[in-house]
């Protein structure tokens, strides 16, 4: 039995479902927890929250999450080691949950 799923079946991210009458389908959240994370998550400025970061911490989440690149490959860039790279990591996402703790406190009672 194959896990792969059939073009035909998959929906494009660029072009939302669409009712027969052409208006956009947009799916009805009927529980409220769910509702309120999903616009928690909607409402986070999380680039905001990176850009604000020390450089050195900045561009390593730069580097990583928005680029792709690999520890390795960001140590190489930034001229560190790969141990230093998971450190900053680690210090920046640290830093984010932080700052997100509100949120989470909102969305969670």
């Amino acid at each position: 039995m194959s896990t792969r799923v059939p073009h035909r079946l998959l929906e494009s991210l660029d072009h939302p479902p669409q009712h027969i009458d052409g208006e956009p389908y947009e799916p009805l959240i009927e529980d409220e927890l769910a509702q309120q994370a999903l616009l928690a998550v909607e409402q986070t400025d999380l680039p905001y929250l990176i850009l604000y970061l020390p450089d050195r911490l900045k561009s390593v989440v730069l580097l990583i999450f928005w680029e792709g690149k690999t520890e390795k490959d960001a140590a190489q860039v930034l001229g560190i080691t790969d141990r230093t790279v998971r450190n900053r990591l680690r210090d920046a996402l640290k830093i984010l949950h932080k700052k997100l703790e509100p949120e989470r406190k909102y969305v969670h009672g």
